[in-house]
């Protein structure tokens, strides 16, 4: 009994060749070659880049993106020069040789050109939070292929990603810095980071004193209150004293004299009192003659109205 053959193909699989970008790659055709004559094809995918035979001095290059960046070292060997994100692809050379080994392929080159990781903080160096609330923080980071993302902080480890939240923020437990660090093994520089210091606003309450009452004997009494206080007391003893004065002088003015009596020039239109007289040539006989003075009506006088209105108005009647 014969037993089926088992047949076993293998697929080659690319080899994963990263530069960085900006620099140059070279990629080697590593085809065997037998002879000295043959023509060589350099292609991405479908995509043929050059051709090159080996008794002429230089390749022609077909139009492509990467016109202008393209050379063939050693006659086989295609180098990219300044190389860009979209020179990523399958890259082989295709070897046909005159006189010796059959056509064939050089084996599969996948190029990744990588970015190395740079980090930006979407928040300023410094940022302000408020007691009790919620903050994002964010870092945006540049790389190829993607970086990990880690955050630490001042109480340890707060996970991965481009954001991190902190809740119900503390000055106490969240004043600090927080490291966002981007990581990329592929690139030339494996990683980045970038940081913000966290602080917190100042709450500034103003208190208000209640005015209070002057007390200028008070055992908390200042000196420049003491002193307020002693002035106003001397103007108000001041001003006592001239009011005392000027009634003083008033009422003397009613009664030069001092005796009690109002001087007679206060009272107008007044009956004067009878006089003794004798008969002309005899000088025996003596009689009372009334002695009446007529006055005209004077003007009201502002003086006794004012101190004894009453008094004026009686003698008026008389």
């Amino acid at each position: 009994m014969i037993e089926p053959a088992i047949m076993i193909t293998t697929e080659d699989v690319a080899a994963q060749i990263f530069e960085e970008a900006g620099k140059s790659v070279t990629l080697p055709c590593d085809y065997s070659f037998s002879g000295a004559r043959y023509t060589i094809d350099w292609h991405r995918g479908a995509e043929r880049l050059l051709n090159f035979f080996s008794e002429d001095s230089n390749p022609t290059f077909d139009s492509t993106d990467l016109s202008g960046r393209l050379s063939l070292q050693d006659g086989k060997n295609l180098v990219i020069s300044n190389l860009q994100g979209t020179d990523d692809g399958r890259y082989y050379c295709g070897v046909s040789e005159i006189g010796g080994n059959p056509p064939g392929d050089g084996s599969d080159k996948n190029l990744v050109v990588t970015v190395s990781p740079s980090v930006t903080l979407l928040s300023s160096v410094q940022s302000t939070a408020a007691t009790g609330s919620d903050v994002t923080l964010t870092c945006s980071v540049d790389s190829k292929p993607a970086a990990n993302i880690t955050w630490v902080g001042p109480n340890g480890d707060l996970g991965t990603g481009t954001s991190v939240v902190l809740n119900n923020v503390q000055p106490a437990n969240d004043t600090g810095t927080y490291t966002c660090t981007a990581t990329n093994s592929f690139s030339a520089s494996k990683s980045a980071s970038g940081s913000v210091v966290l602080i917190f606003q100042v709450m500034v309450t103003t208190a208000t004193t209640p005015a209070r009452e002057v007390d200028c004997f008070g055992s908390g009494t200042v000196a420049g209150a003491a002193v307020g206080c002693l002035a106003a007391g001397v103007l108000l003893g001041s001003a006592a004293v001239f009011i005392l004065l000027r009634l003083r002088t008033a009422d003397s003015k009613k009664n030069p004299t001092g005796d009690g009596i109002s001087d007679d020039r206060q009272y107008e239109n007044v009956r004067q009192g009878r006089v003794t007289s004798s008969l002309m040539e005899t000088g025996n006989d003596e009689y009372e003659v009334p002695m009446e003075t007529f006055h005209p009506p004077p003007q009201s006088s502002g003086d006794y109205q004012e101190l004894r209105p009453a008094v004026y108005q009686s003698l008026q009647k008389n």
